[in-house]
């Protein structure tokens, strides 16, 4: 992953005006994430209108489709206790500038079979639009679910439900895209630029058509 970030902060700049501190990982990777390169993140959002667009913007090749919720609560004390067990603190009451600078020693240091929720220091506009942010794995030898079933079984099997999902059945789908337009929720809202926009248009014509 590093040889990727590197040739990505080499050659950003051309590309924009604006772009983070070399040291800051968080806000490197999201902007990676949100243009296509592979990063260790996983794309969350704060909105429920927005994932839900997510879901359903693209036909099913099922019978449904599904949006999922996580307690980030949970996940963040789960976080430190078990951050805890390996003698690393992970400050709870800071300002979000500490906590994105704690945050990006763990991406640079950190080992330990831990999901994190991550809030990158400095937004980009797709990051913004989306209300966006991410979780991240702290090791490569495991998956994102297999560490957060680790998560929710440690020490014992949690009591109440962490994760939750919502399916969405294939024929409302045409439905809740025009009522989520209606709500100024597209791509051309979420992807600001005229690739965002050429998107928008495109759905637009098999909304007309049904």
């Amino acid at each position: 992953m590093k040889p990727l970030l590197y040739r990505f902060q080499q050659y950003a700049h051309t590309y924009l005006t604006h772009v983070p501190p070399m040291n800051d990982l968080s806000s490197w990777y999201a902007l990676m994430q949100h243009h296509c390169a592979p990063t260790p993140l996983l794309d969350w959002t704060e909105s429920p209108y927005v994932a839900m667009y997510f879901a359903i913007e693209n036909k099913a090749s099922t019978d449904h489709s599904a949006v999922w919720a996580i307690d980030s609560d949970w996940l963040d004390s789960k976080g430190r206790e078990l951050f805890q067990k390996e003698n690393i603190q992970f400050p709870a009451d800071v300002s979000p500038t500490e906590f994105a600078e704690h945050t990006n020693r763990l991406l640079r240091e950190t080992e330990v079979p831990v999901v994190i929720r991550i809030n990158p220091a400095m937004s980009n506009p797709r990051l913004f639009a989306q209300r966006g942010l991410f979780l991240c794995k702290l090791v490569e030898q495991a998956s994102v679910g297999q560490l957060l079933m680790t998560m929710v079984m440690y020490p014992t099997v949690t009591d109440r439900p962490i994760i939750r999902k919502l399916e969405i059945g294939t024929s409302l789908r045409i439905e809740f895209l025009k009522r989520l337009r209606a709500m100024n929720i597209h791509r051309a809202s979420l992807f600001p630029g005229l690739d965002g926009l050429g998107l928008s248009l495109k759905l637009d014509l098999e909304l007309r058509d049904t």
